[in-house]
């Protein structure tokens, strides 16, 4: 997954700029999303702390889902597949 994203970077050439999301100018860093993916990939693996997950909350791609009281996980939305899918495009 992240040899993914350091192509997806390289073959885009991001170096260390942002990928653009539609309207409103929102903006995706290489770790915001490589943490979209690890949401997809892997979500009880993820800090519910990092500030990444924060972002892409903010930006509507992750939710957390209620699995039990006490215990959320987090979880793609429609919004973050479609982001994925575009990514796995570009690639």
């Amino acid at each position: 997954m992240f040899s993914l994203i350091k192509n997806l970077i390289g073959s885009v050439g991001f170096s260390a700029q942002k990928l653009s999301l539609r309207k409103e100018d929102r903006v995706l860093s290489p770790h915001e999303l490589t943490t979209l993916m690890l949401v997809e990939d892997a979500p009880d693996q993820i800090e519910a702390d990092r500030a990444e997950l924060r972002t892409v909350l903010e930006h509507q791609l992750v939710i957390f889902e209620m699995l039990a009281p006490g215990h959320r996980q987090p979880r793609i939305t429609p919004q973050g597949q479609a982001v994925l899918k575009a990514v796995a495009r570009i690639h």
